[in-house]
């Protein structure tokens, strides 16, 4: 996830906050498997802020 959030910061392409938005999405699916839904629905909404 920290390295999502460095390529998305640094190089600020829509490849980078595609990724970004990949890694919080598939982070956000596993806390919902694993009942964090406070952690999980942080991170949807980060993916639903993200420009584009």
């Amino acid at each position: 996830m920290a390295l999502a959030r460095s390529l998305a910061d640094l190089a600020g392409t829509v490849q980078s906050l595609e990724a970004l938005g990949r890694a919080l999405t598939d982070r956000s699916m596993f806390l919902v498997a694993a009942k964090q839904y406070g952690e999980a629905y942080d991170d949807y909404l980060e993916v639903l802020n993200l420009p584009g």
